[in-house]
């Protein structure tokens, strides 16, 4: 089975083979996981031996702490990322222009105002979740017309954040 996987904003490819053996970006790995509590893992390949705890997962959105580092790990397959660029390219053309919340946190700094012009990609907030910043991107390109939540403000996963006209 392939999957695309973003860790910490950063795309990589994921073929699952039989047994321990999975490919990242063409590159051939073999781990052993054993569970060790609830939410512990020891995973074991030819890089050594490291814990990771499983923190949290919404869907399949996982964040893991690993040698003290948070790691943001979202996981797709082909076609759930088909779909979702389907859907994106559904509201850019029939004129929906929120921007929602990807995930539950705090919202620690504003990039744009009511006003500014946004392009597609453009970063519009940056928040925090789990202790790892997060920078929210723009699916559209417009005007921000609305800006719905202030900085320090918790926010929940689908909330509106801003109107982009």
């Amino acid at each position: 089975m392939n999957y695309n996987i973003m860790v910490n904003e950063k795309s990589f490819k994921l073929e699952m083979q039989s047994g321990n053996s999975y490919k990242i970006d063409e590159i051939v790995h073999n781990t052993n996981v054993t569970k060790s509590t609830d939410n512990n893992y020891i995973l074991n390949n030819s890089e050594g031996v490291t814990e990771v705890t499983h923190v949290k997962s919404i869907n399949n959105e996982f964040v893991f702490l690993i040698e003290g580092e948070y790691y943001f790990v979202k996981i797709r397959s082909k076609l759930e990322e088909l779909s979702e660029n389907i859907l994106a390219n559904v509201y850019e053309q029939s004129g929906i222009k929120e921007i929602k919340s990807p995930m539950p946190g705090m919202i620690l700094k504003i990039e744009k105002k009511i006003g500014e012009i946004v392009e597609k990609g453009d970063y519009l907030y940056i928040l925090e979740a789990m202790k790892m910043e997060n920078r929210i991107k723009s699916h559209v390109s417009g005007t921000v017309t609305k800006i719905m939540k202030k900085t320090g403000e918790s926010i929940e996963k689908n909330e509106i954040l801003m109107v982009i006209e």
